[in-house]
């Protein structure tokens, strides 16, 4: 299996087109819901979605991200789906940052 052969696999489960999957990173990520529409992946980042009311501990998830793009999802393994606006730089993986915390994360402040 090829590797756009893989992409058009990922891309029907999705539910998203292949044009806007030009440039998007999809990654297999372990998440914890750390806070109102905010996740933290295994790998220190954090992840700031909207309206998404999925619960996760350690939970399997496909993320598709392109900076600026406005299709940002997450799927998490109970197969919801959510918007994600934002990826935010990583942390100390093995930390959980509050979310108090991220915003001066985010903005330096």
């Amino acid at each position: 299996m090829g590797m756009k052969t893989k992409y058009v696999v990922i891309a029907g489960l999705m539910g998203v087109t292949l044009s806007s999957m030009a440039k998007a990173d999809i990654n297999l990520v372990m998440v914890n819901k750390v806070g109102k529409n905010l996740y933290q992946s295994s790998d220190g980042k954090f992840i700031e979605t909207s309206g998404c009311y999925a619960e996760a501990e350690n939970d399997k998830a496909v993320l598709v991200f392109e900076k600026y793009a406005c299709n940002n999802t997450i799927r998490f393994s109970s197969k919801k789906m959510c918007e994600v606006l934002d990826v935010y730089r990583e942390a100390n993986a093995s930390e959980v940052i509050p979310e108090s915390q991220v915003k001066k994360l985010k903005t330096g402040i």
